[in-house]
């Protein structure tokens, strides 16, 4: 590895056989370059090496993009949340040809005209005082990070810039993909990062990846086995300011807060109705994009059933107690075989005393 760190695999007569900084995983260190085709792929959590969801790619016609892609075999990606705008049809010339991370720590595109497009900031805490990498992490955001090269100070990596400025906003999964966080999750920036949280009467489908997917922890279904009103079946849980604004399925124009709930309330497919505006908009699951943001004014009306004994909790109930059953079954069968045993066992001894004795 040389000054760079650059890790340079060799051959016998000294030449270059593999190279770390034109094989890059997540991260570009200073003196790296992208080249057209390009791209860093996140890991796929924070303790987890695998390759996630969203990358950082140089594409073909000069413009760096932040994309998702859920299935990494998948030709085409699911979503863009950010684009250079550095390609220009009408003269190539003017578009994009490298991205360059230079020994000062400054990033920018270099064009084929010579002419640059500053990703970083002017002010850059000097090299030769702090390390620097940037990194597309395992929540899609693109992180530029320094660290002190002494160790006096903080000892942690900071963060210089990052991009999108808000992936909660700007990742909208048109067609594929769930968004910054998993399906029916809801995304809330802080510090620069998306928090993913489930809403409420909604669980971990993963309980050790809250940047996953969600599941309700009650059944909406269209047959209603009880023959019960929905009335009697299905309440909601009332949120301000979260939407899921890809996943409507009809809207209803003008509209109240009181009968908006009503349309969900009697529409099987429906598990959230969002009401903004004099307007309604029904949603089915599973809910995509969902975000948190203080300026939309909305509610949201979660519906959920009523009754405790739904399916998913049945189930839980159990796999949780048929092994207690068994278990408890079990040691109560060997007690009882052991005490007839030994039972067995001193009624036989007794007899060969008595015979002995005789």
């Amino acid at each position: 590895m040389n000054d760079t760190g650059n890790f340079i695999l060799k051959g016998n007569d000294d030449s270059w056989l593999w190279e770390s900084f034109k094989h890059p995983a997540d991260t570009i260190l200073p003196n790296q370059e992208l080249k057209i085709g390009d791209f860093l792929s996140s890991r796929k959590s924070a303790t987890s090496f695998s390759r996630g969801r969203f990358y950082l790619r140089f594409r073909d016609d000069g413009n760096l993009v932040l994309v998702t892609k859920s299935v990494s075999t998948n030709v085409d990606d699911d979503a863009e949340y950010y684009n250079s705008k550095t390609s220009d049809s009408r003269d190539p010339l003017y578009s994009g040809s490298r991205v360059t991370f230079d020994g000062r720590g400054a990033m920018y595109i270099m064009k084929k005209d010579n002419q640059t497009e500053q990703l970083s900031p002017f002010s850059i805490p000097p090299a030769s005082e702090n390390y620097h990498r940037a990194t597309i992490d395992f929540d899609g955001v693109f992180t530029h990070y320094y660290h002190p090269r002494t160790l006096t100070g903080n000892p942690n990596w900071k963060a210089l810039w990052y991009l999108p400025q808000n992936i909660c906003i700007s990742l909208r999964a048109n067609h594929r993909g769930s968004g910054a966080c998993g399906f029916n999750n809801i995304c809330n920036l802080k510090n620069g990062k998306p928090v993913c949280e489930c809403p409420k009467r909604y669980v971990l489908l993963d309980p050790d990846d809250t940047y996953g997917s969600c599941i309700p922890n009650s059944t909406l279904s269209c047959a209603e086995v009880d023959g019960g009103s929905a009335e009697n079946l299905y309440d909601f849980e009332v949120v301000s300011d979260i939407d899921w604004p890809l996943s409507d399925f009809e809207q209803i124009h003008p509209s109240n807060e009181r009968v908006c709930v009503q349309k969900c309330l009697h529409d099987c497919f429906c598990a959230v109705a969002i009401y903004r505006e004099n307007n309604c908009w029904k949603k089915g699951p599973p809910l995509s994009n969902g975000k948190a943001d203080k300026t939309i004014h909305s509610k949201a009306f979660i519906k959920y059933r009523k009754s405790d004994e739904s399916k998913p909790k049945d189930r839980g109930t159990f796999i949780r107690v048929e092994p207690v059953l068994l278990g408890t079954s079990f040691l109560v069968n060997l007690i009882f075989i052991t005490t007839a045993c030994l039972g067995f066992y001193l009624m036989y001894r007794k007899k060969r005393i008595i015979s002995f004795e005789y």
